[in-house]
């Protein structure tokens, strides 16, 4: 009786432990495929047992370069000499999303390709044994090595944010817009209170032009006004 391969497990990458692992793959004499977390427990006539490593570091380190940081591929955000704190922590607030939502997209990814697997190893499909261990090995060392660059990022990018008071700077940036939002509605309001609306254009009307006119020179000085605070709101 033909040994037949051992159920097929999925490929562990999902975790990607700080310490290298091995996954084995085994061909028995038909050439079936399957993986495994585990070796056989025995040793298999005609049965070739292969092993992958799995080299998922927690994380990569930051590498200073001549242009800047890195977290292996990744380049960390630069502070300019002239920018402020605030633009600063904004930075690198959108940019950690930015990350978190790539390495949630990578997880799903190699969710996937483990699904794939399973379900290839299930119907116990044919494959070159040296061709496949080397694109599993490649496919995984390619997924390790993104994930370590995202941790390395995201976790520099927390050092950073606490370094600069990153919460505070983010509190008093919100408090200052808040007030500036209340003194641009209090303007408005002002304007429409003692000009009223902008009356539409049109030529057909009689006198349309002299009261545009007058509303333009009710509303101008609150118009400034309100440009300023406005401009100030999108530099907050």
């Amino acid at each position: 009786m033909k040994n037949r391969p051992l159920l097929l497990l999925a490929l562990i990458v999902m975790a990607l432990p700080a310490h290298a692992q091995k996954l084995y793959k085994i061909v028995d004499e038909e050439g079936n495929v399957s993986f495994s977390q585990f070796p056989p427990a025995e040793k298999q006539e005609n049965v070739v047992v292969d092993d992958i490593t799995v080299n998922g570091g927690a994380q990569s380190t930051v590498v200073e370069k001549l242009d800047g940081n890195y977290c292996g591929e990744i380049k960390l955000p630069k502070r300019y000499a002239n920018s402020s704190t605030v633009k600063y922590v904004e930075k690198l607030d959108k940019q950690r999303d930015r990350w978190r939502t790539q390495l949630d997209r990578l997880s799903q990814r190699i969710d996937a390709s483990n699904q794939s697997a399973i379900k290839r190893g299930s119907h116990q499909s044919r494959y070159g044994s040296t061709s496949q261990n080397t694109y599993y090995q490649q496919t995984i060392n390619s997924h390790s090595e993104q994930v370590r660059d995202l941790r390395c990022a995201m976790g520099w990018v927390e050092k950073e944010l606490a370094s600069t008071d990153g919460a505070a700077v983010m509190a008093e940036n919100k408090k200052e817009l808040e007030r500036l939002q209340a003194i641009r509605d209090e303007l408005q309001a002002k304007l429409a209170t003692q000009c009223g609306d902008l009356p539409t254009y049109d030529p057909t009307v009689r006198n349309n032009e002299a009261v545009r006119k007058r509303w333009y020179d009710c509303s101008k000085q609150l118009r400034r006004e309100i440009d300023r605070v406005e401009k100030a709101i999108r530099n907050v």
